[in-house]
């Protein structure tokens, strides 16, 4: 079944809706978001704080991101609403495979992740740096609106919420570097959904997608967790268990929607175990037969994820392209 309204409907809704404030409010805030991280990363690279290469990818990065979240908004919005006609003509001439791109290749993480790589590679990894730094990025990014549903609809693209983990020896008494995650900062459930699919099918750690998949498709409700492998129970006070399960790291607030709103947590363990294969290799020997699953809920993802795309109007072709903002 396909989800969302079809293409030819979409075109309707895009004709009616383009003068609402919610279109008003994504323009702005995407409008904001890239002058924001465009300022500060030719200051970063100006202060040798970063290198004219990666600054380069960042942005590119970046503005892909954003120009792939208005084509696959309700309504669309394109390149020529985002930016003005002087800023179009000289980042198509600079950055030409993003214009090429953003309606053919998927991004690998929202467009705040990119951001939050780059103040790590800035900053280092202490809390109190990131945060100060991203704080006052923040403050810059923020458009005021007006309106009741101001507060609902505007700023899309900054982030409120950042998560960060790190392994501590309790032996040695020493501590790996911090890892930090953000929030997708997107709207629309079937936005959210093709970056939740993105991101279990081609960013986040093995283990990390699992559990959020197997969650997402073994517990569609509330309450209905005897669908799920035993090796995913989530996990009681009341039983004997030696770690606690993907399904309970995942599922906060007694919520439905949990894959809408914990990324925070996902992107930063993910990253963690990417770092530290001594984890990893714990894990393996905690439940070998989970990864049988594996397979299955990545073909769930991709299925929705295509589904989802093509209702939206985006040009699926036979396989899912990603973009390489280094190429």
């Amino acid at each position: 079944m396909q989800n969302g309204p079809p293409v030819h409907q979409r075109e309707m809704v895009d004709l009616v809706r383009h003068e609402e404030a919610e279109v008003q409010y994504f323009v702005q805030s995407g409008n904001r978001f890239l002058k924001i991280i465009q300022s500060f990363i030719a200051k970063s690279v100006r202060e040798e704080k970063l290198t004219q290469k990666k600054g380069r990818a960042c942005f590119k990065e970046v503005l892909h991101k954003i120009l792939f979240c208005g084509h696959i908004n309700i309504p669309v919005i394109n390149p020529e609403e985002m930016l003005d006609h002087r800023e179009i003509q000289l980042l198509s001439e600079k950055y030409p495979d993003v214009f090429q791109k953003y309606n053919t290749h998927l991004p690998k993480r929202p467009p705040y992740a990119v951001l939050l790589d780059a103040v790590v590679k800035i900053t280092g990894t202490n809390i109190n740096e990131v945060l100060k730094c991203l704080t006052d990025l923040n403050y810059q990014m923020l458009v005021k609106f007006t309106g009741t549903s101001s507060n609902k609809l505007g700023n899309t693209f900054p982030s409120e919420v950042i998560s960060c983990c790190c392994l501590w020896d309790v032996t040695t008494r020493g501590k790996t570097d911090n890892y930090f995650g953000t929030l997708l900062s997107l709207r629309g459930r079937q936005q959210k959904e093709i970056m939740i699919d993105i991101l279990c099918c081609q960013t986040w750690h093995q283990y990390i997608s699992l559990g959020v998949s197997i969650y997402k498709t073994f517990n569609k409700t509330p309450g209905s967790q005897h669908d799920l492998p035993s090796a995913v129970q989530p996990y009681s006070s009341h039983e004997s268990s030696s770690y606690k399960s993907c399904s309970d790291m995942i599922y906060i607030n007694n919520s439905p929607y949990f894959e809408f709103g914990i990324c925070p947590e996902c992107e930063c363990l993910s990253q963690l175990l990417y770092t530290n294969q001594q984890v990893v290799e714990k894990l393996e020997c905690l439940d070998i037969g989970i990864l049988m699953y594996f397979e299955e809920v990545t073909n769930s993802n991709h299925e929705r994820l295509k589904q989802n795309l093509k209702s939206l109007g985006f040009n699926v072709g036979y396989h899912l392209e990603f973009y390489d903002p280094n190429e």
